[in-house]
């Protein structure tokens, strides 16, 4: 998993808040202006039991602002937060204009709509990692999208199906 200064801020914020704690204090130095006595107390604070989440959420905020804004990294910091800690859906999900025979087969729509193969949707509904409108697809129960249908892949991916 690359980080990359052109990602989205709230990719970007995303990837950061999924470091290995251990790595925290190399990104500091590698990718802040952050002074070196700040860093060595980050690396106290965490030694000494420190939550490193909030470490990572100002690392992520510092990385996002230093490459987009401030306000850009606030709001990547308060999307993050509402889908990931809240449980909330996204107000900004892509919508996925589907043509009306897609509806007769809704593995290949989902596969569609997300890029990906009909396997890797098969794997996904057997896993438990696929939503419709927030309920977990049931790898035995037949597959009903209809237009404006919120499908999830996985805790980040989110398509509105439109016809």
């Amino acid at each position: 998993m690359g980080i990359y200064i052109m990602d989205e801020p709230l990719d970007m914020y995303g990837k950061l808040m999924s470091i290995k704690d251990e790595l925290i204090p190399h990104y500091y130095r590698l990718a802040t202006d952050v002074p070196e006595a700040t860093i060595q107390a980050v690396e106290a604070d965490m030694a000494a039991g420190a939550n490193p989440r909030d470490t990572k959420a100002s690392l992520a905020r510092t990385i996002i602002a230093r490459y987009h804004d401030v306000k850009t990294a606030l709001a990547a910091e308060e999307a993050w937060n509402k889908q990931f800690r809240d449980n909330e859906i996204p107000t900004d999900i892509p919508v996925y204009q589907a043509v009306e025979k897609e509806l007769a087969d809704p593995i290949g729509l989902l596969a569609n709509a997300f890029g990906v193969t009909k396997s890797e949707v098969r794997r996904l509904i057997d896993q438990g990692g696929i939503k419709l409108d927030g309920v977990t697809v049931d790898p035995d129960s037949h597959l009903v999208i209809r237009s404006g249908t919120i499908a999830q892949m996985g805790k980040r991916r989110y398509r509105q199906i439109k016809v």
